[in-house]
C-alpha cells in the first residue's frame, strides 16, 4: 500500500471476545447454535490516523487460539517516528478512546 497508494499502516486496534455462534455463523462454521466462538474484530489505521481497514471474523473456540504480543515500531524505538507518524497514532488513540466514550453512554441509556 505504501507504494502504490503511499498509504502506511501506522496504528490499529484489535479485540478478541467469546460469542455464541448464531445463523448464518453457526451453519458455515459447521457448528450447533450457542456454540462458543470467537470473534475478532478490528481497525487499521494510516500515518494520518484515517481507517483504512475494518473487519470482524469469528473462529472456532476448539480450532483456534489467538497469540497476541506488543512491540513498539521500529521508528519508535529509533526514535525516527515523524511528526505524521506521531499525528496518526494520536488521532488513532482519540478515535478508539471516542468509542470508548459512545459505547458507556450508550451503557447509561440502556440502564
Amino acid at each position: 500500500m505504501t507504494e502504490r497508494a503511499g498509504v502506511r499502516i501506522a496504528s490499529g486496534t484489535r479485540e478478541v471476545r467469546a460469542t455464541a455462534a448464531r445463523p448464518p455463523i453457526d451453519a458455515h462454521l459447521g457448528v450447533d447454535p450457542g456454540f462458543p466462538l470467537l470473534l475478532l474484530e478490528g481497525e487499521s489505521f494510516d500515518q494520518h490516523g484515517r481507517v483504512v481497514e475494518v473487519f470482524s471474523t469469528w473462529h472456532r473456540s476448539d480450532r483456534v487460539a489467538f497469540d497476541v504480543s506488543l512491540a513498539p515500531t521500529e521508528a519508535i524505538r529509533a526514535g525516527e517516528e515523524t511528526p505524521e507518524d506521531r499525528v496518526g497514532r494520536l488521532r488513532a488513540l482519540l478515535a478508539e478512546a471516542q468509542r470508548e466514550l459512545d459505547a458507556l453512554d450508550e451503557g447509561d441509556r440502556v440502564q
